[in-house]
């Protein structure tokens, strides 16, 4: 019986057939999957192990080099170059890589470079450097950021993300990099500006161009006699989109002795800039000429704020000086010479506070109080240009202490407010050599003094008198300033030259 008839007699043998069909079919296409799999991830393995390869090839080859020097160059906004790069495995060392330009940093010069090259990112296209270390950079900086043309600013836009013919990135992403020394030269129009052996580290804080930096030590060296140099404490920093440059906090050790801390802002490509800080622990000494270094002593503090837009410089603060001391303050002199006491001379401030601005070589100090309990007070404003002074001031005194000096407290100080008596004051002259007006108005109002109180004849003898010599007594007094500046001896001189006038010699007997 054929199989044909067997199957059509007995239907259960035909299921059996079917079923043993099947079974011989699934082990053969069973068998041949493993071969299929394994042939899969062997060609994988093979194009895995041939882009690597190919990438280690580029990253080794001089097309890399020029590559990271084109990004790099675009970063600063210079022209430079690597030196050749010396491989181990996906590890990178460099000599130096050099540049120079028109921009904010004329030259630049990294040496003793290292990093390490990740592949993970190139699926993103970029390069992922991986701890990278620079031994030493030295910058030198264009004197005054203001003063560069705007052609000449370096381009800041992010680099080009897209991918090269090729494939591969054309982006770099730096995670993390340190400085172990960096040190700037600049040329300002007031002088050099130099920092030393500065310890940088900086990280990635997110988006394009985005670092936290910290700069750990350093010596700095300005031409600014007020702050001549300082070391660096800390100072953190914060870097977004490669343009805006916070200063998050900033903490300084003057060479000398003193401390400044400060916070602020710099954009690059505009120049602007604004710094809010305090100054605390100065020396008078160590700010002011040596013409004031002898008049006043005490600590300093001094809160500030500068600041430049569109290219000009301003500033502003306060100025509080702690345990200050005043000894032979011009105006101050006068009143000890003409009062006869020394109480004038040397006096400690209970109160010495000013507010201040600066816009180019003009400064602005208001507000001024110097104090001293129980002996006098300074009110006013004070405006230098340059080096010239003019000011607007009161002095007020304790009433008596200018008693033994005639007209002083009728004709000087007259008004009479908060228990002191005041005068006003104006200053003038240079900071080098300070000029006041309290001194001849003492001194007319002592002359003044003498003449009143004459009896009514004897004050029209003496203007009579004085007449005949084809003088007005305005006069003979104004020149008696010049003759009679030392301390009441301006009485004494007075008294003797109307004596002469009213108690003339008797004349010679003929012979």
């Amino acid at each position: 019986m054929d199989d044909r008839l067997q199957t059509a007699a007995n239907p259960l043998w035909s299921s059996a057939m079917s079923r043993r069909s099947k079974a011989r079919a699934g082990k053969v296409a069973g068998s041949q999957l493993p071969k299929w799999c394994g042939l899969g991830i062997a060609a994988l393995l093979v194009l895995s192990g041939g882009g690597y390869l190919s990438l280690r090839g580029y990253l080794q080859s001089d097309g890399f080099r020029q590559f990271l020097s084109e990004r790099v160059s675009k970063v600063v906004g210079m022209s430079g170059e690597f030196s050749p790069f010396e491989w181990q495995g996906l590890a990178l060392r460099v000599n130096s890589y050099e540049a120079t330009g028109e921009g904010a940093i004329r030259e630049l010069k990294a040496e003793r470079l290292a990093t390490e090259v990740r592949l993970t990112g190139v699926k993103r296209g970029v390069w992922e450097l991986k701890g990278t270390s620079i031994g030493s950079l030295q910058m030198t900086l264009q004197p005054d950021i203001a003063e560069i043309e705007r052609e000449h600013r370096p381009d800041i836009s992010p680099p080009s993300e897209r991918k090269s013919a090729w494939g591969l990135p054309r982006k770099v992403e730096l995670d993390e990099f340190q400085i172990e020394s960096l040190n700037l030269d600049a040329q300002l129009s007031q002088g050099p500006l130099s920092a030393r052996n500065l310890r940088v580290t900086a990280q990635s804080d997110g988006g394009v161009g985005a670092y936290k930096a910290q700069i750990s030590e350093g010596h700095i060296e300005t031409p600014w006699k007020q702050l001549p140099s300082f070391e660096i404490e800390e100072i953190k920093m914060r870097v977004a989109n490669r343009n805006d440059f916070y200063l998050t906090d900033a903490k300084l050790n003057l060479t000398d002795r003193g401390r400044i801390t400060a916070n602020g802002k710099w954009q690059r490509d505009s120049g602007n800039f604004s710094v809010d800080g305090i100054c605390s622990g100065i020396a008078c000494q160590a700010v002011v000429n040596a013409t004031w270094a002898k008049r006043i002593s005490g600590e300093i503090t001094l809160p500030f704020q500068l600041k430049r837009e569109q290219g000009e410089l301003q500033a502003q603060g306060g100025l509080k000086i702690e345990n200050a001391m005043l000894t032979a303050l011009p105006v101050l002199e006068v009143l000890a010479a003409y009062a006869d006491t020394t109480r004038f001379r040397t006096i400690a401030l209970e109160q010495a506070t000013a507010n201040w601005s600066r816009r180019g070589e003009t400064i602005e100090i208001s507000e001024i109080i110097m104090a001293s309990e129980s002996l006098a007070r300074l009110e006013g404003t004070l405006r230098i240009d340059g080096q010239k002074l003019d000011g607007h001031m009161r002095l007020g005194i304790v009433p008596g202490l200018l008693a033994r000096l005639p007209g002083a407290e009728t004709h000087v100080f007259v008004a009479r407010e908060n228990g002191l008596l005041w005068a006003p004051v104006r200053i003038s002259g240079t900071l080098n050599d300070p000029k006041e007006d309290l001194t001849h108005r003492l001194i007319a109002a002592a002359g003044l003094r003498v003449i009143e109180a004459l009896p009514e004849h004897g004050k029209a003898l003496a203007d009579l008198a004085l007449t005949k010599l084809g003088e007005d007594p305005a006069e003979i007094i104004e020149k008696g300033e010049k003759i009679l500046d030392q301390g009441t001896e301006i009485i004494h001189q007075a008294d003797q030259l109307l004596n002469s006038f009213l108690n003339p010699p008797p004349p010679e007997e003929e012979p």
